[in-house]
């Protein structure tokens, strides 16, 4: 049983699979998984792979190739990978990233260390161009981390948190849209583990792929997939909480949803969760800038809600 499994999607990234692969494969810690998942990619992206592999022998035992039957998304290639991990902990890598030498090996260590059941780290957010900004995540001591999620103060990514692998059982229902997916699988995560360390330096390079899922236009399509996802998650913590508990964080998060649809006509933002027209405004964990363009949008003065923005 490796310590462990790293999840990687693959899909389109040709560009991108080499600094990824020689990224993983490279890493100091010795006892590891790769569960690399090809959604029927239609480029070179598992030949890449398969190249440098070649010059990685030791590793070769160690990665597992899962093929999808037909091209399923990434919501849906997360689940298929989780299935097929062995490893006594689980990270994901997204393969238009990359990651330190020292990544993984860091993050277990801290997690055996102490026995946690999820360790962050801090991330590079790059352009692939040496222009890096490095973001530090502020794990207080004895934080609520799901209820620090669920208000955007700790972001969901699933890239930069370790976690036990038998805590993936508890999701039940993992997410089908792809937008926010990472909403849908963190934030359950986080309610079911009980306890948290950070790696306190920037181990993963956040790559700002302009053609990547989050970088596209916003659709009405696109902003129901959030929103379906955010359900998801909160259905989740609802049915697992008590009454009341996390109140004031769902409120939010269907806040959320509408200031992610502040891109598209007046007419659908307004019909984009109706509930939390007239009380987003005084939503504690939203941010000024976005109360105002919520305003502004609802009384349709164009000019000036395209100032606000998100």
């Amino acid at each position: 049983m490796p310590k462990v499994s790293v999840i990687i999607p693959v899909y389109k990234v040709e560009p991108y699979i080499e600094r990824c692969a020689r990224s993983l494969f490279g890493q100091t810690l010795e006892d590891i998984e790769y569960v690399f998942v090809n959604d029927c990619t239609p480029d070179r992206s598992m030949e890449v792979l398969s190249r440098v592999l070649r010059d990685y022998p030791d590793r070769q035992k160690q990665v597992r190739i899962i093929d999808m039957p037909v091209n399923s998304g990434l919501a849906k290639v997360r689940e298929e990978g989780v299935k097929h991990v062995t490893g006594d902990y689980v990270i994901h890598c997204d393969s238009d990233d990359w990651v330190e030498a020292t990544t993984y090996g860091k993050m277990w260590k801290k997690a055996d260390e102490g026995g946690f059941d999820m360790v962050l780290c801090g991330f590079f957010r790059s352009d692939g161009n040496g222009r890096d900004i490095v973001e530090k995540i502020d794990l207080r001591e004895g934080e609520d981390v799901c209820r620090a999620m669920m208000t955007d103060r700790i972001e969901c990514f699933t890239w930069n948190k370790l976690i036990r692998r038998e805590i993936y059982d508890c999701i039940g229902t993992f997410p089908r849209d792809n937008m926010f997916e990472d909403v849908a699988i963190s934030i359950p995560l986080a309610y079911h583990c009980k306890t948290f360390a950070l790696v306190d330096e920037p181990l993963y390079h956040y790559c700002i792929n302009p053609d990547g899922l989050c970088r596209q236009t916003v659709t009405m399509e696109k902003v129901r997939q959030i929103e379906r996802n955010i359900q998801l998650a909160a259905d989740h913590i609802r049915n697992h909480s008590a009454a009341g508990t996390y109140r004031r964080e769902l409120f939010h998060m269907r806040c959320k949803v509408r200031i992610q649809a502040f891109p598209l006509s007046r007419d659908e933002y307004m019909s984009i969760c109706p509930d939390v027209t007239f009380c987003l405004p005084f939503d504690r964990y939203t941010g000024v800038r976005a109360r105002l363009g919520h305003i502004t949008r609802c009384l349709g003065i164009h000019g000036i809600s395209k100032f606000f923005g998100r």
